[in-house]
């Protein structure tokens, strides 16, 4: 009997359920894997870590769950465009906009996706809108002037750049948008301000002994083929002459700096870190 009351103990307590039990309930609850709260902060995890499949996999998920909840298209836009798939994650970017209009993680976000896909108009259009909502914005105004200089309006561009960095980081951001626009002898006057302002800024020290080693190359090349060019006479001087150096030059050639390997020089570029939850 004694052990046929102890049995029907257990089961009196597991069908009526005693305090204990609730509260190791309560605990595991939040932990089950169908909460989306802890599903998106793993999928956030693993978006860090570099494992996009993984996250875009769980993004999507919780998009199918709850279809108007800005957060989850935001960040599936966003691998969507890591992963190389423009046209989809513009489309998450543009309906997690729709969801949350003024929220400028977003419309940056949005705007930037437009900037990587060649669409500099509508990035342009997109980050002005998100000026408006706050023109001091920090990554806002990075982006719109990046967007600017892609366009050609380099003047424009640097104003901003002007607003939200430090003189000699404006100076070489200019100058990284100058060499993309092929405008050598700007992008060399951008980087030589800067280095005079900051002598420490390695990045334009190495933009500038770059370009001129690419100044240097036109040169020859030039001289080279025509010399080689049998309608015109050959010449009776120097076949080439090397362009002289400005002091910043001449002062990084003592110095020993190398030349940078990459044309992309030292443009301070949004990223997909720094944004808020």
């Amino acid at each position: 009997m004694r052990h046929l009351s102890l049995r029907c103990g257990v089961v009196l307590c597991l069908l009526v359920g005693c305090s204990s039990t609730k509260q190791l309930v309560q605990r595991v609850n939040p932990l089950k894997p169908t909460d989306h709260t802890l599903q998106f902060e793993l999928a956030r995890a693993s978006e860090a870590d570099g494992h996009l499949v993984k996250a875009e996999r769980v993004y999507r998920s919780l998009c199918e769950s709850e279809p108007n909840h800005a957060k989850y298209h935001h960040r599936l836009g966003v691998v969507l465009l890591r992963l190389g798939q423009p046209v989809e994650g513009l489309q998450e970017l543009n309906h997690a906009s729709q969801l949350e209009p003024t929220d400028l993680n977003i419309l940056n976000d949005v705007g930037y996706g437009y900037l990587r896909s060649g669409d500099t108009p509508k990035a342009i259009e997109t980050l002005t809108k998100a000026r408006k909502i706050d023109p001091q914005n920090k990554r806002t105004n990075n982006n719109l002037a990046l967007a600017l200089g892609y366009q050609g309006e380099l003047r424009e561009s640097f104003k901003i750049f002007q607003q939200t960095m430090t003189e000699s980081e404006a100076l070489a951001n200019l100058g990284y948008l100058a060499t993309q626009s092929g405008k050598t002898d700007l992008a060399i006057k951008a980087y030589s301000r800067a280095l005079t302002q900051d002598p420490d800024m390695k990045s334009a020290a190495e933009a500038l002994a770059q370009l001129g080693t690419i100044h240097q190359d036109l040169e020859s090349s030039r001289s080279i083929a025509a010399d080689l060019d049998p309608t015109k006479p050959k010449s009776m001087g120097i076949a080439h002459t090397t362009p002289a150096r400005s002091p910043e030059k001449f002062a990084l050639a003592e110095a020993g700096v190398s030349s940078a390997k990459s044309s992309k020089m030292s443009a301070n570029q949004p990223v997909w870190v720094g944004e808020a939850k």
